[in-house]
């Protein structure tokens, strides 16, 4: 995967969530793949199944943040990034985000984060 060779990395992740749907590198990095390919649905559903197991995991939490803002369902990524929060209270980009989504009208903050 850091080589470049996403499709290779996919199908190796692939077969590595088969083996273990419970591992949190394997949905992490598996779901960035697929968000990058246009399959946000199953990225998100990955996304939310591991950070429900382990929401110290600030990456999955602001994968999901990131989803839903550029969607337009702010609730829900504003409800991921307190979530963010609580384990992290000094992540940059989560703070940044809720300055964003806590404005009227909310928003999502630039991706630079």
């Amino acid at each position: 995967q850091q080589r470049g060779a996403t499709e290779s990395a996919r199908s190796l992740y692939e077969r590595a969530f088969v083996a273990d749907p419970n591992s949190l590198d394997v949905a992490t990095n598996l779901g960035v793949l697929e968000a990058r390919i246009g399959h946000l649905n199953q990225a998100v559903t990955m996304w939310q199944k591991a950070f429900a197991h382990a929401p110290a995991r600030s990456d999955l939490g602001m994968n999901l943040v990131r989803v839903f803002c550029d969607a337009g369902k702010f609730d829900a990524a504003k409800s991921y990034d307190l979530r963010v929060l609580q384990f992290n209270p000094d992540m940059p980009a989560a703070k940044e985000y809720l300055r964003y989504l806590s404005r009227d009208p909310p928003r999502c903050a630039p991706h630079n984060q």
